[in-house]
This record gives structure tokens, sequence and C-alpha cells, in this order.
């Protein structure tokens, strides 16, 4: 079966590359680090892991709620809006930092 070529703005296939490339980045973090888990509040999660000084933060928002808080650099986002100095986590939406 002939393989179709995908176009370069395709939203999945770029979603897929960054997730891929986060994966890269933090697997010993993930592997190795030490994780902590809070819920923020129902069904609003923060993970983060912490190993050798480097960080990862994911927050997950299965709320039929918005999320809002501090802007800061985004590696990957789901159903999340930029606004001035703030992100939006949209229902069923999350966050990596």
């Amino acid at each position: 079966m002939p393989w179709e070529r995908v176009s370069s703005d395709n939203d999945m296939l770029n979603f897929m590359k960054r997730l891929i490339k986060i994966r890269k980045y933090a697997s010993v973090i993930i592997s190795h680090g030490k994780y902590s888990l809070q819920e923020i509040k129902s069904d609003l999660v923060a993970l983060e892991w912490k190993y050798e000084g480097r960080i990862l933060k994911a927050i997950f928002n299965q709320s039929t709620e918005d999320y809002l808080l501090e802007k800061e650099a985004v590696a990957l986002a789901s159903n999340c809006q930029e606004l001035e100095n703030q992100l939006v986590i949209s229902p069923d939406g999350f966050v990596i930092f």
C-alpha cells in the first residue's frame, strides 16, 4: 500500500512532531526524576517532574470551566488560548511547560 505525502501544515502531524520532541527532551526527567501530583481543584490536575535542575510541568483540565494561569513558555498545548499575561486552559485541555 503506497503512503500518501502529508502536508507540512497538517495540524495533527505538527502536534505529533512537537509531542515527540518533548518526549525526547523529557524522557530522562520522567524516568529518573522526582514527580509531584497536585489536585489544584476538582478535575484540575498538575504534574511536575524535577531532575538535575530540569523541570517539566503539565496541567490537565478535565472540568467544565476554563482555568486561568500566568503565562509561561509553552512546549505543547491543546484547547488552550493565550491572553496578554495569562493562559486559558479550556475544558478537556492541557498545557505542558
